[in-house]
């Protein structure tokens, strides 16, 4: 399974479940490829309350401190 596979499951897993939607949960080192085909290679996506709130660099989540009750290293 590939990492975009395994980060796109981790965050239809957390969309799936109702107590952890309300969590935040960081997605990180995840191959992200966008609707016009750009693509990072190591990326991060932050979910709050079921939806996508933050797609960006790993080295951009790594700088800050982003609150997240629940981290998934999709690497």
């Amino acid at each position: 399974m590939t990492a975009l596979a395994r980060a796109l499951a981790a965050l239809l897993a957390a969309a799936l479940l109702a107590p952890a939607a309300a969590q935040a949960l960081l997605v990180t080192n995840a191959r992200i490829v966008t609707v016009v085909g750009d693509e990072i290679p190591s990326g991060s996506i932050l979910v709050r309350e079921g939806r996508i709130a933050a797609i960006g660099d790993v080295a951009e989540t790594q700088s800050r401190d982003i609150p997240a009750e629940r981290r998934i290293d999709a690497n």
